[in-house]
């Protein structure tokens, strides 16, 4: 991680954008000079990949570097939001897909996940079983499920709930969105990773309210409400 220091100070920033100014004091931006990195910037900004540390100023006749910093909000929150959408489509083909031809086939969303990344029979809260699902698995059912949705485990950070009525064992409530019922499947999105957040293991439900902010929507239920936070980097909730 890289620190901004100065008139714009910002921490964890993960890449920074620069804008070198005219050149100042012994610049030289010849051919000869043009992979020399102090010929294009100053103030400390020339030695700042060596200390992690950039700075921000007012542009004077001794400093004139602009910089950009790109936080992990910026990167991660647009790339949840393709893999949130990615999972709904997954999950609504695996719902149709079970609902063809009759005979032994579900009609249904496949089972949550408590612990591994695969279905665990009889469980509709959790996390999305991307690394093998039941009933029925995503391949029997003509399902691919796409290697970077693994291979980055985003399985690991989406909460996913299912109705009853949407489940292998067809009885039980839909879920509760905003104080209407009747909605299928919900999944919500958690954001920023922080400091509480198991990395590489999981106890249980109680780990949920490190990745899910409002109770309502870590308690295991059937009731859940809009994420509370309006923040860029903040819960999103999903619906089927």
């Amino acid at each position: 991680m890289f620190v901004i220091t100065g008139t714009s100070p910002a921490t964890d920033i993960i890449a920074v954008v620069f804008a070198a100014g005219q050149s100042v004091g012994t610049q030289d931006r010849s051919a000869a000079n043009q992979n020399t990195v102090a010929h294009f910037l100053e103030g400390g900004n020339e030695t700042g990949i060596g200390t992690s540390t950039f700075v921000t100023g007012i542009a004077t006749d001794a400093f004139n570097d602009r910089l950009l910093a790109v936080n992990g909000a910026d990167v991660m929150t647009p790339v949840e939001r393709r893999a949130a959408r990615e999972i709904l489509t997954l999950l609504q083909s695996y719902k149709t897909a079970s609902s063809d031809g009759g005979g032994p086939l579900c009609d249904c969303y496949p089972w949550a996940d408590i612990s591994d990344g695969s279905s665990n029979n009889g469980y509709d809260t959790g996390r999305v079983p991307l690394l093998g699902a039941l009933p029925h698995t995503w391949g029997s059912l003509g399902i691919t499920v796409p290697t970077w949705l693994t291979t980055n485990r985003w399985w690991w950070v989406f909460f996913y709930a299912i109705g009853g009525p949407v489940s292998e064992s067809q009885s039980g409530s839909y879920l509760t969105v905003n104080g209407t019922y009747g909605t299928s499947v919900v999944l919500i999105t958690t954001g920023p990773a922080g400091t509480g957040r198991p990395i590489t293991s999981w106890a249980g439900d109680s780990d949920w309210p490190t990745y899910v902010d409002d109770s309502s929507n870590s308690d295991m239920g059937t009731w859940f409400d809009t994420p509370s936070s309006t923040a860029y980097a903040r819960d999103r909730l999903y619906t089927l």
